[in-house]
């Protein structure tokens, strides 16, 4: 009786030591994948990020270009805005 329970013992603990075997393998594997994944993504972060620094940086250029245009175009319409007042000032003044 004991040598079959010796036998039982043995052959539960090689059981355990396969399982536990098959369990660390399973997870250095799920590691594995993890860590390839994880890695993907924070490439595809870092690719986003400089694409978003880079729109940032040619919106801003572009802003400041419109800036200058703006600028000219208020500056053109005051002087506009002033010679049309003087032809009308002109105008009237003939007028009386």
């Amino acid at each position: 009786m004991q040598e079959k329970l010796a036998e039982f013992n043995a052959a539960l603990a090689e059981k355990e030591d396969d399982d536990r075997e098959a369990l660390e393998k399973e997870l250095e594997e799920l590691r594995g994948v993890n860590s390839e994944q994880l890695k993907s993504v924070a490439e595809k972060v870092l690719k986003a990020t400089s694409e978003w620094a880079s729109l940032e940086n040619t919106t801003r250029q572009e802003l400041a270009t419109a800036q200058v245009a703006l600028g000219k175009i208020q500056h053109t319409a005051s002087d506009t805005a002033g010679k049309l007042e003087a032809r009308i000032a002109i105008v009237i003044a003939t007028l009386d």
